[in-house]
């Protein structure tokens, strides 16, 4: 018999309970003391003989269906001990006899008995507080309140190892056992032999006294069938079995744990179903504890047959595991300890072990309340002590587990199908018996691991040569089957890791790298990186194998964000290329690379000099255009880029090169947008995306023209959907680890938002932090927006952002990025410098030719600050440009509220500048509305219309309210409060 308190699955295993025998039940059953229900046996027995002695069989029908079996009745009749009052009160009153008598000789003889608390068989100490469940203890609880009214009960607590199952049936035993016999019954595996073992061994705890014809212990395992005996001995037991817990039932009322039920015999889940239908009349509390596997036909059974659904046990929550991890560390978790934690996937055995594992292996450290692990690796000690628990399962099952396990968290069945070398229909019995053992988790076309510690001690458990055989083999399997590149890479990386970098290549990877490599590339560049690396170690390669791979490389390099090592390797590429292919694409990278750099120019004499190479197609001469084309965007030369893009969409349009015409279009778009035609430059960018739709050559190429087209929608005022566009390019560059892509959809974001005055927005797509791999411009763009927001609010580390961004700055080659342009000017002004201010926005940048939308937002402050210092002829000069862009064919929308904007500043006319407030309001743009507002309310106090201008003054500080810009609240404050001297 196992206790209470015995060693098992969950919480509360180091509860130490007793086992209290009833002593006075004992020396009655011997006959060695008087009975404490003497008279009241002798009045029972007195009017069963005046009665005529009828059966019990008969007295039970008498009393009617389910009221009392005969098995109760002997047991009422045979005076062993003093049974409960209900099945006493039943059996007087069938009888003839004087109930009321009855109930006081009844009293008496419970009076002279133990009170309830002893006589069960295990008294439990109070448990440990359960973490997490106290809504199935609070079931439990009404279920012991029931037994106690005399109404019984059949439970089955159903989970995965290690779950709890045992510490909630242990803490309901412990609450049962002050009103009812508490009996707990175990089963095991390997005493499956022997026909209703456990249940005979915690009966005989209970009674040992030898019933009537029942056969010892030593006799049924002679005659177990199952070792040739005879089965009338197993039969015999089993009534003999039922009728004790009949008797026990007529006592007091009976709460019986079978613990480990899919261990169980078949005799014993008989005697479980057979218990179970006794339960409407008898005061029996029948819990049994079952895993879900090993799936059993007989337990199956019993659950179809019992009326109320399994208690299922989950993992515990994310806020119960930080209790239960702060339980036994002894202090409050820190945040690396509980994602550790999370692994575990709310098992509280799990959580144990691995919280000694770590305390064992002096992995914890205690700092000021907190307990925090030195680093985020799961003990090797941990390892065996999950696996352990598993051994349970059957061998394939097993050995599905562990190849599982190498394939990662997230498992396709296909390709475990692939790797293990076994058709699907084959693997789908022992993946299901997986999958209710509770190891896998169905997230839709793939399963995942539930524990990922689990799954690491599932990995670790083999030795690592053989793992990073696996690794390779597996790798080698799944390119076979068609696996993704990123899928087969990520058994290559483990493997290599394992086993050394300088681990020969196999033969296949070279062709496999070559093939995939764009895809792998596209979806996984820094794992594209290495295995190039790796794979140009190889020295059988064909040259143009080598130029292939060179190829791949540098373009990867290029993707991560890593421009100088990508021109490093494509001009090394280009010194040994000889197919014009190779060098065409090495050119391409070599010229993406050196305009990240900020010096572009270098790559043009090569790219025209390609032009006229031998063997140069038109497919090739339609790539180099475009870049050509798009060195002389960077170098600010509109007109002669434009002239190449047109030639390159014409010539791809004739070849039917589709990689050519997406990038020529999106040359032409970017270029329409710098000249201020964002109509123009959004169809360009439809076109483009018609193209490159579904071409996954053009990942990249369709990231920038979602950010492009980001941008076009936000110089036509159209946020929402400009902010939706963005967002999508970046979720595209973040999920294939494109971090020059990603950072450019992040810059976008930021001016985004930056214009549509959500200024906290903007901050947070800032990320100064994370600028590896961001262009010149993208970084210039994102310093400038946190340095303007900064100084407008009053911050005094501003200024920093402006010393972050000069080094990128210098790399400018004739762009203008207004942001960081006005955060200068800015500066200047609050230093009390407005003619070192309008400095900075008019002769420090150049491409005020180039970036007409760039230039077009700095307008209004140019004309301010050159009325400021007096220099009229400046003013007048750039009030003539914002007239110009407004009376333009096509005018940018912006222009309806800038160019009335500098003509009220220029004139201290409210009237326009009223209209620039209305147009700026109408177009999203609240700083430049309250900056309009604030001009238009001195005009008005300066003309005597005071209660006009306060009202302008008063929408102005709203704004700069809501952008917390307290820089201008201050200023327009002081001028409100000279006006009030007035």
């Amino acid at each position: 018999m196992k206790g209470i308190g015995s060693a098992g699955e969950g919480l509360g295993n180091d509860l130490e309970h007793v086992v209290v025998r009833d002593r006075r039940v004992h020396d009655v059953a011997r006959g060695e003391t008087a009975q404490p229900g003497g008279p009241l046996f002798e009045e029972v027995r007195a009017l069963y003989r005046s009665a005529g002695e009828p059966s019990t069989r008969a007295i039970a029908r008498g009393l009617g269906t389910g009221v009392l079996s005969h098995t109760t009745v002997h047991a009422v009749l045979s005076g062993n001990r003093v049974p409960r009052w209900d099945p006493l009160k039943q059996v007087v009153g069938y009888l003839g006899g004087d109930v009321e008598r009855f109930h006081r000789l009844w009293l008496e003889a419970r009076r002279a008995e133990d009170p309830p608390s002893t006589r069960g068989v295990l008294v439990a100490e109070r448990p440990a507080p359960l973490v997490g469940r106290a809504i199935e203890l609070d079931t439990a609880r009404r279920w012991v309140t029931d037994l106690n009214l005399g109404r019984g009960r059949v439970v089955l607590i159903e989970g995965e190892p290690g779950i709890g199952k045992s510490a909630l049936a242990r803490a309901i035993a412990s609450e049962a056992s002050a009103v009812s016999y508490a009996i707990w019954a175990t089963c095991e595996e390997l005493n499956q032999a022997f026909s209703l073992l456990p249940l005979l061994d915690a009966l005989r705890l209970q009674t040992p006294r030898a019933a009537a014809g029942q056969p010892s212990r030593a006799e049924l395992l002679r005659a177990n069938p199952t070792v040739g005996g005879q089965p009338d001995a197993v039969s015999a037991a089993l009534n003999q079995l039922l009728t004790q817990v009949e008797e026990l039932c007529t006592v007091a009322p009976v709460t019986l744990v079978v613990d480990d039920l899919q261990w169980a015999d078949p005799s014993t889940v008989t005697a479980v179903s057979l218990l179970s239908r006794s339960v409407p009349r008898l005061p029996l509390l029948l819990v049994g504890i079952v895993r879900p596997v090993p799936l059993r036909d007989d337990l199956s059974a019993l659950r179809r047959m019992l009326q109320t659904p399994p208690l299922v046990l989950r993992g515990l929550g994310k806020a119960d595991v930080a209790e239960l991890v702060g339980a036994r560390a002894g202090d409050v978790p820190g945040e690396a300890l509980l994602r550790i934690a999370a692994g575990a996937g709310g098992n509280p055995f799990y959580i144990t072990e691995l919280v000694e594992a770590l305390s064992r292996s002096g992995a914890l450290i205690r700092d000021q309340g907190r307990v925090e692990v030195v680093e985020e690796r799961v003990p090797a000690s941990l390892a065996a002590a999950l696996a352990n628990r598993i051994e349970y399962l059957p061998q394939p099952v097993l050995e599905v587990l562990r190849i599982a396990a190498l394939l990662g968290l997230r498992i396709s069945i296909p390709e475990l199908a692939a790797v293990s070398e076994r058709q699907v229909t084959d693997l789908l019995p022992d993946l299901e018996e997986a999958i209710r053992a509770g190891f896998f988790l169905d997230t839709g076309p793939e399963l995942t691991f539930r524990h990922p510690l689990l799954r690491a001690s599932l990995y670790e458990s083999r030795p690592v040569p053989i793992r990073a055989a696996l690794h390779r083999d597996a790798a080698r399997a799944l390119a076979d089957s068609g696996a993704a590149a990123g899928r087969v890479a990520r058994q290559l990386l483990p493997a290599l890791d394992l086993g050394g970098w300088d681990t020969p290549v196999d033969s296949w990877i070279v062709p496999w790298l070559v093939g995939v490599g764009n895809q792998l590339i596209a979806n996984a560049p820094d794992t594209a990186v290495q295995l190039l690396r790796w794979a140009l170690t190889a020295r059988s390669q064909e040259p143009g194998t080598r130029d292939e791979l060179t190829c791949r490389l540098a373009h990867a390099l290029f993707v991560v964000g890593d421009s100088a090592g990508a021109a490093k390797v494509a001009s090394a590429g280009l010194a040994t290329a000889t197919r014009p292919d190779a060098i065409v694409d090495l050119q391409w990278t070599l010229t993406q690379s050196r305009a990240a750099e900020g010096n572009p120019e270098e790559t043009l004499p090569v790219l025209t000099r390609g032009l006229t190479l031998p063997g140069v197609t038109q497919v090739h001469r339609a790539r180099l255009l475009v870049l050509i084309a798009r060195v002389h965007r960077a170098c600010g030369r509109p007109e002669a880029a434009e002239q190449c893009a047109n030639e390159a969409l014409a010539t791809a349009t004739e070849v039917g090169d589709r990689w050519a015409s997406g990038w020529a279009l999106f040359t032409m778009a970017v270029l329409c947008g710098m000249r201020g035609d964002s109509r123009d430059a959004l169809s360009l960018i439809d076109r483009a995306l018609i193209v490159v739709d579904a071409d996954s050559g053009l990942a990249e190429l369709e990231m920038l023209l979602h950010v492009n087209r980001s941008l076009a929608l936000g110089t036509l005022n159209r946020y929402d959907e400009a902010i939706t566009a963005a967002e999508r390019g970046r979720r595209m560059a973040d999920r294939a680890g494109n971090v020059l892509r990603c950072g450019q959809a992040q810059s976008a974001l930021a001016e985004l938002h930056f214009h549509a005055g959500q200024w906290d927005d903007a901050l947070a797509e800032v990320d100064v932090e994370s600028i590896r791999g961001a262009d010149p411009i993208s970084v210039c763009l994102r310093y400038g927006i946190a340095a303007v927001v900064g100084l407008h609010r009053g911050d005094r580390t501003a200024g920093e952002r402006l010393e972050d961004a000069a080094p990128h700055a210098e790399r400018l080659t004739g762009r203008l990025v207004g942001p960081l342009v006005l955060a200068r000017s800015v500066e200047r002004e609050q230093a009390g410098l407005p003619a070192e201010a309008l400095s900075a926005l008019v002769d420090g940048p150049s491409g005020w030719e180039v970036d007409v939308i760039e230039a077009a937002e700095l307008l209004p402050d140019v004309v301010r600050l050159a009325v400021t210092v007096g220099d009229h002829g400046t003013a007048q000069l750039f009030v003539a440009r914002a007239e110009a862009g407004a009376s333009a064919a096509r005018p940018q929308e912006g222009y309806a509220a800038i160019a009335p904007h500098c003509r009220g500043l220029l004139h201290s006319d409210p009237e326009p500048l009223l209209e620039a407030a209305d147009q700026y309001s109408l177009l999203g743009r609240p700083l430049p509305r309250a900056q309009a507002l604030e001009a238009a309310g001195i005009a008005l106090a300066e003309r005597g219309a005071i209660a006009h201008a306060r009202s302008c003054f008063a929408e102005s500080i709203l704004v700069y309210r809501d952008l917390r810009a307290n820089w201008d609240l201050d200023r327009i404050e002081a001028t409100v409060a000279i006006y009030d001297r007035l």
